[in-house]
């Protein structure tokens, strides 16, 4: 499974529509729809102190991490750029999580 992460949580952000397209051929390609994680719908209660907690997380970060994070083989991460480095709301968000053979392009 492919999962397609949209790093900003802007509204029609410029973003979602490349991943959307992106998503589009990779399903044209492989015949696989890859899962698609927009950070515009992630809960505002996401940001706590607990939430590394994975019993004290919100349930719809569970469920996204639970159907589209631990079971992609690959991640596709859309980010616009933002001083040269990955944009905040994913490194808050995902980048806790051991991740092999991360590329930047």
């Amino acid at each position: 499974m492919i999962s397609i992460i949209v790093g900003t949580n802007r509204r029609d952000s410029e973003a979602l529509t490349f991943a959307r397209i992106y998503q589009d051929e990779i399903e044209r390609q492989s015949g696989e729809k890859p899962g698609l994680v927009t950070l515009e719908h992630i809960p505002g209660n996401l940001w706590h102190p607990d939430m590394y907690d994975s019993d004290k997380q919100a349930p719809e970060i569970k469920q996204i991490q639970d159907e589209l994070m631990i079971p992609a083989e690959k991640m596709v991460f859309v980010v616009p750029e933002d001083t040269t480095e990955v944009s905040r709301c994913i490194n808050y968000s995902w980048m806790q999580y051991p991740l092999k053979g991360i590329k930047n392009f």
